[in-house]
């Protein structure tokens, strides 16, 4: 009895000393981009080979709408210059297609009341334009945490 205890303390102290060689795997982040801008579109590549993000890049809201049904889409990088004159719509529209889905508005002019504005319509954050490699990564991995931490809504079944 002793001799199997002796073993199973070794092999327990292996075990919680072991340290793999190996990093951790990332897990690939998917990314539905509406912008236009060749600049843009170049940084967010950039940003996607760095970060192992499988992105897919659409030219108006009706398209990124078809690109958020077909699949769980957890972030969404939108333009607001691209959306219609009433942004706001839009973004509510792409929000109640995909509600788990985090919206990034790009835009030009980033302020409190903005980001409270696209809050309340179903968004998630405002990233300024130009767009700065930086502040896309941390966006998107913040907006991709929130996403895969956030509390699941369970319908109400009797």
């Amino acid at each position: 009895m002793k001799q199997a205890f002796e073993w199973l303390r070794v092999r327990a102290r292996g075990f919680l000393q072991h340290k793999s060689s190996q990093p951790p795997a990332l897990i690939p982040v998917r990314v539905v981009a509406l912008v236009v801008e060749p600049s843009d579109r170049d940084l967010l590549r950039a940003a996607a080979t760095t970060n192992q993000w499988h992105i897919a890049f659409a030219n108006s809201a009706a398209e990124a709408q078809t690109l958020l049904t077909k699949s769980q889409v957890p972030v969404l990088v939108c333009d607001r210059d691209l959306l219609a004159p009433d942004w706001g719509s839009d973004v509510e529209q792409l929000s109640a297609v995909s509600p788990r889905t985090c919206i990034l508005l790009v835009s030009k002019v980033a302020d409190e009341y903005l980001w409270n504005e696209v809050v309340r319509r179903g968004g998630y954050d405002v990233l300024y334009k130009p767009l700065q490699q930086d502040e896309l990564i941390r966006g998107v991995k913040l907006a991709w945490t929130y996403n895969s931490s956030a509390i699941r809504k369970v319908p109400f079944t009797k």
